[in-house]
């Protein structure tokens, strides 16, 4: 964990996924307070060096990043994450 913010935010740093070992990042959580609940925003800042280009890797980490979005949603709504 790299900061937190209770109830507002929290940021870890690493590569994750297909990054690891060719680059590093910042995934950061927001939560901001909306009359029926709350929105989060994820931002994943991504810096490194691939030969292949890391830009081949944003829809897969993208994708990922979705899926386990999804998965949260799911548990925070009905307390089991989708399968």
């Amino acid at each position: 964990m790299a900061f937190a913010d209770k109830e507002k935010s929290l940021r870890v740093l690493g590569g994750l996924g297909p990054l690891q070992g060719i680059a590093s990042g910042a995934l950061t959580f927001s939560l901001a307070p909306r009359e029926a609940g709350s929105v989060l925003t994820i931002t994943y800042r991504v810096w490194g060096y691939d030969a292949g280009g890391l830009d081949k890797l944003a829809t897969p980490v993208d994708g990922v990043l979705g899926e386990q979005t999804t998965r949260l949603k799911s548990l925070i709504e009905t307390g089991e994450p989708s399968p």
